[in-house]
């Protein structure tokens, strides 16, 4: 009996050996090489059924291997056809940072069924594999979507027997393909308004258009919700920002949610809408302010204590909170197997929690709020790797795990050999049977909008917006629409139907218009929404949305009519703003200010005399500062309307009441306006203006005054202000703003002997020394030398950014390195770089005999051996014996000016608390190659100022007249015709070498503290 068993198990094994060749070899056939692992940690990857084991399911729920390997592998992506079968995305040409991409290697699309609804697919059908860059499927419209960098393509299969007709025809091309790698474009879905929306990270570019369009009239992208209308063939924007969008989904209301990573991550999703970015600017360099996340949390701690961790790495407090930073996949419940108390909540996969968060949505001011519910479903398996998730048709919810290890961004190597697609349900699930949406009646399909899992609701839809597309006759079933829709309670099912008549033709204006009067907030939401899809609303919708403005209450309803401002003409935007304006309620909000700026920002450049009269009447504060700041943005010419608004013109008691309130916001706009230029002429009747406001206007005012003088050359002010600069019994702030003044205005006369008189002051003394610099001459340089060793630490390192600006104070500097009056180890990496950007042969000689291990080398066998190095020297254990105490004093010296970490440093870099930071791969990939990834708009530039200056930053926001150059500490504003040239560069904001300016033993303490071990 055991020899029979022995023989049968040997059997068993090499059928199951010969399976897996077979099925590898299959998967292999489009390839030009077989498909390979990169990654290179021998950690043993645990099998479907035992990785399965590992997770947490609650009570009443189950959980089942839908697919895995060797049947599928590397899924990144998931939809469902008319049929109910899965769709799914195997994409093995992503890889390593050194690759980026190996299009040796051929992408599919495969076809999952389940027959018996047990949870696990019976049948599999591969369409496609020929895919290069493959990040995403969705089907319709008689064929298959597809995302590959640089193109969306369309597989055509308009039999539907699951076999291409022909070869993919692209749609749009010019997305970026570069060294965007996790952030390229991906994230196609079906929008209930009939577009196919997808997403765009930030780190790169996109001009993108029609195969043949010219640059000129394609669309530029960054960061972004996009949409395509697949029979009309436009492409725009839906909202910009964030870092990278990796799920969206819309909730039972029809509001689309995106899911995002490392800053906040929940975002409501307004037309138009710009959010606050990870780095660098948006396009727009009038917007002023970005609006922040939606959720009121974050999954990790950001204010944990370094000394609160737990041995694997993460914190408590950070495992409570939602497991880190990093999520992809986002899926609204909207099914019918779960219980009701999940539904239209919100579920994301945690990267590096290895599970799913779930959000609850609650209105909230002018939109929404996102609490966090307890997360569901942790996963053991360390390979957890989950991409996506989504509900079908019988309500389960399936999740696609990529399945590797190592870094985060599989930057050191790629497992492609593995992946598996689990599948969640409760109780059990009622089986849908097979079925086929497009053999339905339109009728039938209309019906289906009454569902109670939306998953079919939104499926016929799409199948009747494709009968229409292809001329069928639908009127019969839009009436049937238009009386389910005026009989229907429920809002959701009424919504459904309504979307389901707009992708059938069945709204026009007239019905659109009378929405505008409808007793719920969500359908005047979309009746806004679908007359602006229409196009410019004629004379009677315009005038109903003009009436609107005016009595709306809603703060929902009011954000979608602001955000559609945008699509309007300019010369309706500010007619229909005076209503929008009027909301004082909303004057706070973190949304509602913002979208409705947005909306006008365009046409208050364009009409000052109408910006004004909106600012007289406006009750938001913040609008009264951008409207100035826009207007003078273009100088002073036009602006005789706004400073004459500062006037008292009215004796109404309200009017006067806030009219300090509204001097200040004016003034302050003009100074934001006029930050960084040197001199400003000043408008019209000025004198007289300033009188009358260092008479009349409050305290805050008449100082905003005074600063505006010194911008205009008064050189009675400019005395005033000199002498608060010398002033000792002046508030801090006050002097502070004074030094700022003088030097932005380049007054010189008695400014040094000022500022050099404050360089020991614990306060004032780094603003002393920026403002130094705009004194080039050895003298000044040689009296801050003088003075180095007797001063603060952060003044200290103020010098070391002045000198290093310029060829002639950077030999001085060098030379007092070689003195040793500086010591070399106060020279950070980032002002080594600089001062080689100077192109000074002597320069450069000394600082590769002062740092040689700084030396620039490219990617190559000695980074590589360097990365080896750090990985085998420092290991956990290590690590575990250091000082976290003193790691953070390092910290802060060496890394907390771009990097914040458990609540404390700067923003010019991402936010570490909730980061990888456990995975010392990861760190030292970026230590010793910070450049290999970094984003287009992220690249530093070196600028060379007419002064003689060199600053080494990353260029943000641009206007005709300014530049913003971001540098490690803080953002500097710089007029454009005091800048010679600009040379940009491939490199990060982090120079490399960081590491090797830390003594050894000071090294594992910075290491402690960052990780945590």
């Amino acid at each position: 009996m055991n020899v029979l068993n022995s023989k049968f198990t040997l059997l068993i094994a090499s059928i199951f050996v010969f399976s897996l060749v077979s099925t590898l070899q299959a998967q292999n056939s489009s390839n030009k090489v077989k498909v390979y692992n990169s990654e290179r940690r021998k950690i043993p990857l645990l099998s479907p059924e035992d990785a399965l084991k590992t997770i947490e399911v609650p009570e009443g729920f189950k959980a089942t291997v839908f697919a895995a390997d060797p049947d599928l592998l590397q899924p990144i992506s998931m939809t469902f056809d008319a049929k109910g079968r899965m769709w799914v995305c195997e994409n093995y040409t992503y890889s390593e940072r050194s690759l980026n991409f190996d299009t040796r290697l051929k992408d599919r699309i495969l076809i999952f069924e389940d027959t018996d609804n047990d949870g696990r697919f019976d049948k599999k059908k591969v369409f496609w594999d020929q895919g290069r860059k493959l990040t995403s499927v969705e089907i319709g419209f008689g064929g298959v979507w597809a995302m590959c960098a640089p193109q969306l393509l369309f597989i055509p299969d308009a039999d539907h027997d699951d076999v291409p007709d022909g070869e993919p025809e692209v749609i749009l091309d010019g997305w970026n393909e570069g060294r965007v790698r996790h952030n390229i474009a991906n994230g196609l879905k079906w929008g209930p308004d009939g577009w196919l929306y997808g997403r765009h990270g930030i780190m790169g570019d996109s001009l993108v258009g029609p195969p043949g369009m010219p640059k000129r009239a394609r669309t530029l992208l960054n960061a972004a919700i996009w949409r395509f209308h697949p029979t009309e063939k436009s492409f725009e924007i839906v909202a910009q920002g964030t870092t990278n969008p990796w799920g969206h989904d819309w909730d039972k209301n029809g509001q689309l949610y995106f899911i995002n990573t490392v800053i906040g991550h929940l975002w409501h999703v307004l037309p138009g809408a710009n959010y606050e970015r990870m780095y660098g600017n948006p396009f727009n360099p009038h917007l002023y302010e970005l609006i922040p996340q939606t959720a009121d949390h974050f999954h990790w701690d950001t204010k944990e204590s370094w000394n609160y961790l737990k041995r694997e790495g993460m914190s408590d407090s950070t495992d409570k909170a939602g497991g880190g930073h990093a999520h992809s996949g986002m899926m609204i419940y909207l099914g019918d197997n779960w219980p009701k108390e999940y539904h239209n909540d919100i579920f994301t996969v945690n990267y590096h929690g290895r599970r799913l968060n779930r959000e609850r949505i609650e209105r909230k001011g002018a939109t929404y709020v996102g609490t966090h519910k307890p997360d569901m479903f942790k996963v053991g398996d360390i390979w957890f790797r989950g991409v996506e998730v989504t509900y079908g048709p019988d309500g389960g919810v399936y999740v696609a795990d990529w399945s590797d290890v190592g870094e985060c961004h599989d930057s050191d190597g790629v497992h492609r050999t593995s992946g598996r697609i689990y599948k969640y349900t409760y109780g059990t699930p009622k089986n849908p049977g097979a079925f086929d949406l497009r053999k339905k009646s339109p009728s039938e399909l209309v019906t289906l909008q009454l569902h109670a899992n939306e998953w079919w609701s939104r499926r016929a839809r799409l199948v009747l917006q494709e009968m229409a597309a292809a001329g069928k006759d639908l009127s019969q079933v839009r009436d049937q629409m238009k009386r389910l829709f005026h009989h229907e309670k429920e809002i959701p099912k009424k919504l459904r139907l309504l979307w389901a008549l707009h992708v059938t033709g069945g709204v026009e204006e007239t019905f659109l218009g009378g929405l505008l009067r409808d007793s719920n907030e969500n359908i005047r939401v979309w009746a806004i929404q679908l007359l602006i899809d229409k196009g410019v609303p004629s004379r009677a919708p315009m005038a109903e949305l003009l009436a609107l403005s005016k009595r709306e209450k809603s703060g929902l309803v009011l954000s979608y009519l602001a955000s559609s401002l945008q699509r309007l003409p300019l010369y309706t935007r500010l007619k229909i703003a005076e209503g929008l304006a009027k909301h004082s309620e909303l004057a706070e909000d973190p949304v509602y200010p913002l979208i409705l700026w947005y909306g006008i920002e365009e046409a208050v450049a364009s009409d000052v005399k109408g910006a004004v009269r909106l600012a007289s009447v406006t009750k938001i504060p913040k609008l009264w500062r951008f409207i100035s700041r826009r207007i003078l943005n273009d100088g002073t010419e036009k602006a005789r309307p706004l400073f004459s608004s500062l006037l008292p013109l009215s004796s109404d008691s309200d009017a006067l009441k806030i009219l300090p309130k509204y001097q200040e916001e004016i003034l302050q706009g003009a100074l934001d306006a006029f930050a960084g230029r040197s001199r400003v002429d000043p408008p019209h009747a000025w004198k007289e203006l300033e009188r009358f406001l260092k008479l009349s206007a409050s305290d805050k005012g008449k100082k905003l005054t005074q600063e505006l003088s010194v911008f205009f050359g008064d050189g009675q002010a400019l005395t005033s202000v000199l002498a608060i600069a010398k002033n000792g019994k002046a508030s801090i702030s006050a002097r502070r703003r004074a030094i700022r003044s003088l030097v932005q205005a380049q007054a010189k006369e008695g400014l040094k002997p000022v500022l050099l008189s404050l360089l020991n002051s614990r306060e004032l003394g780094v603003d002393a020394v920026q403002g130094l610099s705009i004194f080039n001459e050895s003298s000044t340089w040689e009296k801050l030398l003088n003075s180095y060793g007797k001063l603060r630490p952060e003044t200290q390192a103020a010098i070391i950014k002045v000198l290093s600006s310029r060829k002639e104070s950077a030999d001085v500097l060098l030379r007092s390195v070689a003195s040793g009056v500086i010591s070399q180890e106060h020279i950070s990496a980032f002002y080594i770089r600089q001062m080689r950007s100077l192109g000074d042969e002597s320069i450069t000689a000394r600082l590769d005999a002062f740092w040689p291990d700084l030396t620039p080398q490219p990617l190559s066998q000695a980074k590589q051996k360097l990365l080896e190095k750090y990985t085998k020297t420092y290991t956990k254990e290590k690590i575990a014996k250091g000082d976290a105490k003193k790691g953070k004093l390092l910290f802060q010296k060496n890394c907390g000016s771009c990097h914040k970490l458990f609540g404390e440093g700067g923003t010019a870099g991402p936010d570490l608390t909730g980061s990888n930071r456990q995975n010392l791969e990861y760190i030292f990939m970026n230590v010793v190659d910070p450049s290999s990834e970094v984003a287009e708009s992220f690249q530093v530039s070196n600028v060379i100022l007419n002064d003689g200056r060199i600053l080494t930053g990353v260029l943000s926001a641009k206007s005709d007249r300014m530049l913003n150059i971001q540098l490690p500490e803080e953002v500097v504003p710089i007029e454009k015709n005091k800048i010679l040239s600009i040379q940009k560069t491939e490199e990060s904001l982090m120079p490399e070498g960081l590491l090797d300016l830390i003594p050894e033993p000071d090294r594992v303490h910075l290491l402690k503290y960052l990780t945590g071990f």
